[in-house]
């Protein structure tokens, strides 16, 4: 009988193409299936969060709880179901939230009162914070109690902090106020040591982002003509929270400028150092307090049954959709074309035309945060704002912390303008750089450019390539045109004469209350002015209305930009600086950049680690 040892292995049948083609198809099948499967999940969750929010309501007896987090921002992002899975777990503060939830509480008389942490807050602008802390002082104002609360005190904590009855820090904390500055890289040695001419065009005295390329350190001239803005911020920052804390007037300047010995004479203890100087009220860590005050009896328990957080009680108080709406539309950060959805006019043009087209829109708010940029873009935006007014409705801008330069060259098209005492505007002027690097590539590097051209008088347009007079000459006549329809617009929406308009533009920068003073702005006010005002210039009948932020969902890929830090928008910003002269035509305009003016506070915390 043979045996089996020495028989070959059957070998498998080679699959057909059909059957390939058959389980590649399936395996994709899967792939989609499982995809489709995990957006249901999100889909899901996001149903269970909105349910579980609504039925959060408010009983009698209960403490609003508003722990601000992350930074200020004017609206939420939307974004793509699958943009979650990139959170850090902070999530960003909308200013307007904060203030409807307190001042819808303050007529609500199941809520008692408000408990306000700033532990996980990182910061905003002074005019941002404003609103909110005058919405705290509403709710105070309807007899109701305010307690705030954090590890370490910033500047900007303590402004809203101040409106509170308690003021309550951990035994490890201290208070951190620095005053206002204002400063700036400059740029001259390093164009010279590296040989690069940034050939800098500009129009209006002030208008201090040209200095960056031409100097070594800021003028005097402008030095002074900045510190009256800055001085201004400071004098009404310390009237309030001098005044909200019961201390003598000049408190905050001695605390800032007599720290060192303060802190020693309370041994090195900032939070005892704080106290003393009447910052705040006691020192305790969070869990004592909630003890102390009766939401928990547990050390370690963390929430009481009797908070609501302000998400969840604006989530109670949701209303029927109303046929009366007031559109805003939010403009923040460099003013651009393409890339990132902030400031980006291909995305806000499109929005404001289509909101021009519907009817059920009786108003727009343009919610200004931004310091200027491309001309360009902010034109497109203004033209869509007068198509918008051009339908007869009302349009009104309300002024973040910044609306400055190209922000205020949108603003021009609006029926009235609302700023906060703590807005920086102005700004009106124009600069814009021609850079050229050809000395640098044939000193540094070896690298000679030379060629021919037909028509030798042309206006040359490449980075790489010599200064040419000429090039800078027409350059510089589109500026003073951009600058002269500046100032024409400015003077036309104002009402004031173009001589008068010549003395307040050069650049210079004006705080919310100067602003007012001098005709840029026509009352004084955050968003829920603004909306206001709207309202009343659309002849509105007192029935309900609501609010609609105008927005585009945000793509997974821009998502992950704004996660990873990097603001596309900036790095636009800056591309169209370096390489203008490069990227656009000699028959449009130049690349005339508006001056930014950057006056976000970021909140510091306490940096010491073992």
């Amino acid at each position: 009988m043979g045996t089996n040892e020495n028989r070959p292995e059957p070998q498998p049948k080679p699959q057909s193409l059909f059957l390939r083609i058959f389980r590649g198809i399936d395996t994709i099948r899967l792939v989609m299936t499982n995809l489709f499967f995990i957006f249901f999940l999100f889909v899901l969750y996001g149903l269970f969060s909105m349910m579980r929010s609504g039925s959060d309501i408010a009983s009698s007896g209960s403490v609003l709880t508003v722990p601000l987090s992350g930074i200020l921002i004017e609206q939420p992002v939307t974004e793509d179901p699958f943009s979650g899975m990139l959170t850090d777990g902070t999530d960003d503060t909308v200013v307007s939230d904060v203030v409807r939830a307190f001042r819808l509480a303050a007529a609500d008389d199941t809520i008692r009162e408000a408990y306000i942490d700033f532990s996980l807050f990182y910061g905003g602008s002074l005019a941002q914070a404003s609103e909110i802390a005058e919405a705290v002082e509403s709710f105070r104002s309807a007899g109701k109690h305010v307690t705030a609360f954090s590890g370490t005190y910033s500047q900007l904590d303590l402004l809203i902090a101040s409106y509170a009855d308690e003021v309550i820090m951990d035994p490890m904390g201290s208070v951190l106020l620095s005053g206002f500055d204002h400063y700036e890289f400059f740029y001259r040695d390093f164009a010279e040591k590296f040989d690069i001419d940034f050939n800098i065009l500009k129009t209006g005295e002030f208008k201090g982002a040209a200095e960056a390329y031409s100097r070594n350190g800021m003028s005097e001239e402008l030095k002074a003509q900045l510190s009256g803005y800055l001085f201004d911020l400071r004098k009404r920052y310390c009237d309030i929270v001098e005044g909200n804390r019961d201390v003598e007037p000049g408190a905050v300047a001695d605390y800032i400028n007599r720290y060192p010995q303060l802190l020693a004479a309370a041994g090195g203890n900032g939070a005892e150092a704080a106290l003393k100087a009447g910052w705040v009220d006691a020192l305790m860590t969070d869990r004592e307090l909630w003890i102390e005050k009766g939401y928990t009896d547990n050390l370690y328990e963390a929430e009481s049954d009797d908070w609501f957080y302000y998400t969840d009680y604006l989530a109670s108080k949701k209303r029927r959709p109303a046929k009366t709406k007031v559109a805003v539309l939010t403009v923040s950060g460099p003013i651009h074309n393409g890339g990132y959805p902030d400031g980006n006019a291909s995305v806000l043009v499109p929005l404001l035309d289509e909101a021009a087209d519907r009817g059920d829109i009786a108003a727009l708010v343009i919610r200004l945060d931004s310091g200027g940029g491309d001309v360009y873009a902010s034109e497109e935006i203004r033209r869509a704002v007068e198509r918008f007014r051009g339908t007869g409705r009302p349009v009104v801008v309300s002024m973040a912390g910044t609306a400055a330069s190209g922000a205020y060259w949108i603003a021009t098209a609006a029926d009235a303008i609302v700023a906060t005492p703590f807005t920086v505007t102005g700004s009106i002027g124009v600069f814009g750089l021609s850079p050229s690097v050809s000395r640098f590539l044939k000193t540094r590097i070896g690298i000679s450019v030379d060629g021919v051209q037909t028509d030798p008088g042309a206006v040359r347009q490449s980075l790489f390539l010599d200064s040419d007079p000429r090039t800078l000459e027409v350059r510089q006549q589109e500026l003073n045109y951009i600058y002269h329809r500046f100032l024409t617009l400015v003077s036309e929406s104002r009402g004031l004469s173009f001589a008068e308009t010549e003395k307040i533009a050069e650049g210079k920068v004006y705080t919310g209350s100067q602003a007012l003073d001098i005709g840029l702005v026509d009352e004084a006010g955050g968003l829920t002015e603004a909306v206001a005002l709207a309202l009343k210039k659309a002849e509105w009948d007192g029935r309900p209305y609501e609010l609609e932020y105008l927005s585009r969902s945000m793509s997974f890929s821009e998502a992950l930009l704004s996660k990873s830090g990097m603001n596309f928008s900036a790095l636009t910003s800056m591309r169209r600086s370096l390489f203008s002269d490069m990227l656009l035509p000699a028959t449009g305009n130049p690349a005339a950049l508006f001056h930014p003016v950057d006056v976000m506070e970021m909140t510091p915390k306490k940096g010491v680690a073992f």
